[in-house]
C-alpha cells in the first residue's frame, strides 16, 4: 500500500517564511491504469512501470480543493503551478524544474522536490496534486496555440497492423461501465442500433482483444431522418440513457436530434432551427469509404450541446429542447480559427471537462479545443495514427483512459490514451497558501510502500 506526504514551503530571499504539510491521498489513476481502464491489456508496459517514474515525477496545484474519487482535477479548479521531471526553461510561468540534486530514494519510497522562482506559480493553492510527468507539462492557450505540453499521452497506438475486429471498427460508442458497444446506422427509413458485448472493466469468456466479446442485438426504430445526406451532417451523442443521433443543414442552424432510449428503444424527436447559427461541416477524410457516425462532434452537455461554426471562428452553445431556438450563446474560438480538419469527435471526462479532438487532422501534432471551467483553451495533441484517417470515437471511463477507434479507406486504428488533468494523489490543504512574486516555493512530497 502507498502513502504520501506534501510538504510545501515559502522562502523569501532563502529563509522559510511558511511551511505546510499534509498527508494525501492516493487515487485510483494507476490502478485503473493496470486494471479496468486498461482495456485487455493494451497499455504498454513502459508506460505503467517504474510506478514512481509514471504516477507521480509531475505535479499540479489548485486554487480550489479536489476530489481524489475523480482522479482528476475538480471542474472548476484552476492551475496556479505546475512541474514535470524536468529543469523547465520555457515561457509557462505556472511551471517550475523538477530537483533531480534533492529527490532520491528514502526508506521504503521516494522523495520528490520541486522548485519554483519567484516569477512562476504564483496565485493562492489549495490543493497539491502528483501526477504523470506528461500532465504536469501542459500548456493551454486562452488567445495562442501552444507548441509545447501535449494534453494526451498515448498508451498504446496501432494503425491497419493491429487485430481491431471490423465489427468494433464499426461502433461508434462504447459504454465501458455498461460493458456495451454501440452500432448506429440509418437508411430508409429505419434506424438501427445493434449493442454488442465488450470486455473493458471486466474480462470474461469470450471476446479477443479489441474485439466485441459475442453476437450484436439489433434494435429497429422505424423513424424518417431529416439532413442525412452523409457522415458530414450526422453525428451521435450517448447520455448514458439516451443516444442522440443528431442531423443538420451545414452552414445553416437547422438541426434534428432523434433521442433513442436504451431501455425500451423508443425515439423523441426535436426539431431547431437556431437563429444566427451557421453549422461546419463534420471532418470526414472520405464520407464514402467511412459510413460509421462520429462520436460527438456535437457534444451534449445538460440540456444544451456545442457545435463550430461554418467559418470555424465560433463556438456555438444551443439549447436542445423543444421550443428554446432563441437559447444560443456564442463564445470566440481561442487564438486561431478551427478549419474544417479539426471538427471530430469530442470526449467528455468525468469532471464535466470536454476536448474536442481532430480526427482528420494532417500532421503528427496538432491543436485541439479544450473546455474547462467555462473556459474555451486550444492545446497540443498528439495525433498519432489518427492524421488523414477517420477517427470514429473517443471514449471515456472512470479508470484514467481514452479508448479511440476508427476505420476508413482500409486503416483502421486503435488508441489508448490518458489526458490532462488526471492525477494520482490528492493533497488538500487544511489553509490555503498565497505564493506572491517575492517569494520562492519548494514541495517536498514523499512516497513510500507500507504494510497493507
Amino acid at each position: 500500500m502507498l502513502q504520501g506526504k506534501a510538504r510545501l514551503s515559502l522562502f523569501r530571499k532563502g529563509i522559510e517564511v511558511r511551511r505546510v504539510e499534509k498527508k494525501n491521498t492516493i487515487t485510483g489513476y494507476a490502478q485503473g491504469l493496470f486494471k479496468q481502464g486498461n482495456f485487455g491489456m493494451l497499455a504498454d508496459s513502459s508506460k505503467l512501470l517504474p510506478l514512481n517514474d509514471n504516477f507521480f515525477k509531475g505535479c499540479v496545484m489548485t486554487d480550489v480543493p479536489n476530489d481524489p474519487s475523480l482522479m482528476m482535477i475538480a471542474g472548476n479548479a484552476n492551475i496556479v503551478a505546475q512541474c514535470s521531471n524536468d529543469a523547465y526553461s520555457g515561457d509557462n510561468l505556472k511551471r517550475g524544474s523538477y530537483n533531480a540534486n534533492e529527490s532520491g530514494v528514502i526508506t521504503d519510497g521516494y522523495r520528490h522536490v520541486f522548485d519554483w522562482s519567484t516569477s512562476q506559480g504564483n496565485g493562492t493553492i489549495a490543493s497539491v496534486c502528483l501526477c504523470r510527468p506528461s500532465i504536469g507539462a501542459v500548456l493551454l492557450g486562452s488567445d495562442f496555440i501552444p507548441s509545447e505540453g501535449e494534453v494526451n499521452e498515448v498508451l498504446h497506438s496501432a494503425d491497419k497492423s493491429s487485430l481491431i475486429s471490423g465489427t468494433l471498427q464499426y461502433c461508434s460508442i462504447i459504454d465501458y461501465d455498461k460493458e456495451v458497444a454501440y452500432k448506429i446506422e440509418y437508411s430508409s427509413g429505419t434506424i438501427t442500433v445493434t449493442e454488442y458485448p465488450i470486455n473493458s472493466k471486466y474480462i470474461h469468456l469470450f471476446g479477443s482483444p479489441v474485439d466485441v466479446a459475442g453476437d450484436g442485438t439489433p434494435h429497429a426504430i422505424s423513424q424518417t431522418v431529416k439532413y442525412f445526406t452523409n457522415t458530414q451532417t450526422a453525428s451521435v451523442s450517448y447520455t448514458g440513457s439516451a443516444i442522440h443521433l443528431i442531423t443538420f443543414v451545414q452552414n445553416s442552424g437547422t438541426v434534428a436530434d432523434y433521442a433513442i432510449s436504451t431501455s425500451d428503444w423508443n425515439c423523441t424527436v426535436t426539431e431547431h432551427s437556431y437563429s444566427g447559427v451557421q453549422l461546419q461541416p463534420i471532418a470526414i477524410f472520405s464520407a464514402s469509404g467511412n459510413p460509421v457516425l462520429r462520436k460527438d462532434v456535437m457534444p451534449i452537455i445538460g440540456d444544451y450541446c456545442y457545435a463550430i461554426s461554418y467559418d470555424g471562428t465560433k463556438i456555438y452553445k444551443m439549447n436542445l429542447l423543444g421550443n428554446n431556438d432563441a437559447d444560443v450563446i456564442s463564445y470566440d474560438m481561442p487564438a486561431t480559427a478551427m478549419s474544417y480538419e479539426y471538427n471530430g469527435a469530442s470526449v467528455i471526462l468525468p469532471n464535466g471537462d470536454w476536448y474536442k479532438i481532430p480526427t482528420d487532422a494532417p500532421s503528427l501534432y496538432v491543436n485541439c479545443l479544450y473546455h474547462h471551467n467555462g473556459s474555451f483553451y486550444r492545446g497540443r495533441y498528439h495525433n498519432v495514427y489518427v492524421q488523414r484517417c477517420n477517427a470514429n470515437s473517443f471514449n471515456a471511463n472512470s479508470y484514467g483512459t481514452i479508448l479511440g477507434i476508427g476505420m476508413g479507406g482500409g486503416r483502421p486504428f486503435v488508441r489508448l490514451d490518458t489526458l490532462f488533468p488526471m492525477v494520482s494523489t490528492v493533497a488538500n490543504l487544511d489553509e490555503a497558501v498565497t505564493k506572491s512574486a517575492d517569494l520562492t516555493m519548494k514541495l517536498t512530497y514523499e512516497i513510500t510502500e507500507v504494510a497493507s
